[in-house]
Parts: structure tokens; C-alpha cells; sequence
């Protein structure tokens, strides 16, 4: 997914979880498919963000590998060795899509948390018109 892809996604997910008098009982009728469908979405990230991770912790460790045993310059300390590898572009490429894969889980993450409380947002809202009518 790309950030173009990630932004209307956002933007979709802002637009049908706005609560008013004409979606409210669509609204309720459509927050377990919602539901669902949002966590489809976030076990399919979690589970590259997993895959990420992995390919990121072996890149490290051969990067740190390369680095103390195979160069010439003496780096000692961890430290040393980590700036090294955090200044290494192949690194800090995927480190990107990593932290860009982590912020689409934790999308999907609160977006599902926000479909869970859907139901009293509705019962809120509901209550908050009646109190406005006067009942």
C-alpha cells in the first residue's frame, strides 16, 4: 500500500463512521460488517508488518556483523556500530517502509477500536436528540 492508497483509506473510514439523522440506522445495522472488514484488513498488515520486522532485525544483524568484523576501521563499541548501520541507506530504506507498514497497523488498530464503540456513540446520539426534543 502506498501513502496515496493509506490516505483515502482514512479518508473513506472518516466518511462512513460520521454519525448523523440520515445514516443512523445504517450505521447500526452495518457496524459488524465493519468490523469485520477492518480486521480482515489489519490481520493482512499486522502480518506484513511482521514480515518487515523479521527482514529488518536480519539486515541489522548482518549489517553488525559486516561492520565489526569485516571493515577495516576499528568500531568498538555498540554504539559506533549503530550509527553505522542507522546511517546505511539500504538500512534506513526498509527502516521507512517499516515505520510506514507500522503506521497502517496502528490505523487499522484504532479504527477497529472506534467501529467497537460505534454502538454507544449511536445510543449517545440518539439520547442527545431526545433530550433535544424535549422527551
Amino acid at each position: 500500500m502506498n501513502r496515496h492508497e493509506f490516505d483515502e483509506i482514512r479518508a473513506e473510514f472518516q466518511a462512513i463512521t460520521l454519525i448523523d439523522d440520515d445514516n443512523l440506522l445504517d450505521m447500526a445495522r452495518e457496524r459488524p460488517y465493519l468490523h469485520s472488514r477492518y480486521l480482515n484488513e489489519y490481520n493482512k498488515e499486522i502480518l506484513i508488518l511482521h514480515n518487515m520486522k523479521s527482514n529488518l532485525d536480519k539486515l541489522f544483524a548482518k549489517k553488525y556483523k559486516d561492520i565489526k568484523f569485516d571493515t577495516k576501521h576499528a568500531w568498538n563499541t555498540k554504539g559506533e556500530i549503530e550509527n553505522q548501520i542507522f546511517g546505511d541507506d539500504e538500512y534506513y530504506n526498509i527502516k521507512v517502509e517499516y515505520d510506514f507498514q507500522k503506521t497502517i497497523v496502528d490505523f487499522y488498530s484504532d479504527a477497529i477500536d472506534i467501529i467497537k464503540s460505534i454502538s454507544f456513540d449511536i445510543k449517545n446520539y440518539t439520547e442527545y436528540k431526545m433530550f433535544l426534543m424535549g422527551k
